[in-house]
C-alpha cells in the first residue's frame, strides 16, 4: 500500500489516529513505475553494449541510442495529438518501439 500519511494541504479532515493509504490500480502503477526505473536503463545499456559489439565504434553505437528522447517525444507528441492521455502502459510502449 501507499501510505500517504497526514498531510496539512488534504481537503479532508482526518482524525487523530487515522491516515490514508491508496490501492489498487495507484498501488500497481507506482510498482510498475518503480519497476521500470530499474529495467529501462539497464535495457538501454544494453543495447548501448550490442550496438558497439555491432558496429565496434562508441561513436556511432552513441549515436543509435541517442536518437531515444527524440523517439519518445515523438510519442508524446502523437499522444497529444490524438488526445490521449500519458499512462505507464503508452510510456512502456515508447520507450520499448519506436514510435
Amino acid at each position: 500500500m501507499f501510505y500517504l500519511g497526514r498531510r496539512r494541504h488534504c481537503r479532508a479532515w482526518i482524525p487523530p489516529g487515522y491516515y490514508i493509504e491508496y490501492g489498487g490500480q495507484f498501488e500497481n502503477q507506482q510498482r510498475a513505475t518503480r519497476r521500470l526505473l530499474l529495467i529501462v536503463p539497464l535495457a538501454v545499456g544494453l543495447i548501448f553494449v550490442l550496438l558497439y559489439l555491432t558496429f565496434s565504434s562508441v561513436k556511432q553505437a552513441l549515436l543509435v541510442v541517442g536518437n531515444i528522447p527524440f523517439a519518445l517525444v515523438g510519442g508524446i507528441a502523437a499522444l497529444w495529438a490524438r488526445g490521449m492521455n500519458l499512462n505507464l502502459s503508452a510510456l512502456s510502449l515508447c520507450s520499448a518501439w519506436p514510435c
